[in-house]
């Protein structure tokens, strides 16, 4: 978080602080530049006047055994940021990755009311499948998200990948137009580059690999925070890793390769996606 964020309101080498709770108080109150720095690090609103930017609720990751039922994952056990379950407002992201064997699966959301920003497919003889989509919250959250896999089989175990965010544009929580992209013959993913236009945008991404190696193995990122990452069960194994950016600027930002904890083989593939999400004015 940059002071550009705080011009305009009230920051003073002499401070005084407001009652309350930091996070919605109403009250009036000045900070230093460094204090109001301390109190976004920890996740904390420093000024009363001010929109707070996007924050990290908290994420989940799971497998299922197979594709015979549909997978769901539950939202009342968020972990790694300011809650456990999601409040009204809140935009739930989801990652729904899949390995085939060549099979180009139509993924889909069961549950009601999430837009689809991408379902990609990239062939080889592990082949990667990836849906992603967004939810913003109602007055009664959701406690859960379903997606489904057409094709039902025990080779197949897909991996669900789920962050939580607050303080997002409801109306256009998409900041621009998400950007994917498709690796044949590898399985280190490369995310696609993103170019935002709203000043304190947070950056989300992530993709799907298919490998044939250990339930264990996992992805890492070098620039991403709030990393995700979790390998399925089967003899086709997706492996998911999905996280955020929350320094961009200006320009592009474009996500380091992911690196894997095993080799990589001409036999299998993966697809990313980069979503760029609007704060909340």
């Amino acid at each position: 978080m940059t002071s550009k964020r705080y011009t305009g309101n009230i920051i003073t080498d002499t401070p005084t602080a407001p009652a309350g709770p930091y996070e919605n108080s109403a009250a009036s109150g000045v900070w230093s530049l460094a204090e109001a720095n301390a109190y976004t690090a920890a996740g904390l609103w420093p000024t009363a006047g001010n929109t707070p930017p996007p924050t990290y609720v908290g994420g989940v990751i799971a497998s299922a055994p197979n594709t015979s039922t549909d997978q769901t994952v539950s939202l009342t056990s968020l972990t790694g940021g300011l809650a456990s379950s999601p409040s009204e407002n809140d935009i739930v992201i989801v990652y729904y990755g899949l390995a085939t064997n060549g099979s180009n699966e139509n993924l889909s959301f069961v549950t009601s009311g999430y837009t689809e920003v991408a379902d990609l497919f990239q062939n080889d003889s592990y082949a990667g499948n990836l849906l992603v989509g967004y939810k913003v919250m109602g007055a009664t959250p959701d406690t859960s998200v379903t997606c489904n896999t057409p094709t039902s089989t025990s080779s197949w175990g897909p991996v669900m990948a789920v962050q939580v965010w607050r303080n997002v544009d409801t109306t256009t929580p998409m900041d621009v137009t998400p950007t994917t992209n498709g690796q044949a013959n590898t399985l280190l993913i490369d995310p696609p580059a993103i170019t935002p236009v709203t000043d304190g945008a947070v950056i989300i991404s992530g993709g799907c690999g298919g490998h044939n190696h250990q339930s264990a193995d996992t992805y890492s990122s070098s620039d991403l925070s709030n990393f995700l990452t979790l390998s399925g069960t089967q003899t086709y194994k997706p492996c998911v890793g999905m996280g955020s950016y929350s320094d961009w600027e200006s320009g592009a930002f474009d996500p380091a390769a992911f690196t894997f904890s095993d080799s990589t083989s001409s036999s299998f593939s993966c697809v990313s996606c980069t979503l760029a999400l609007r704060p909340a004015t």
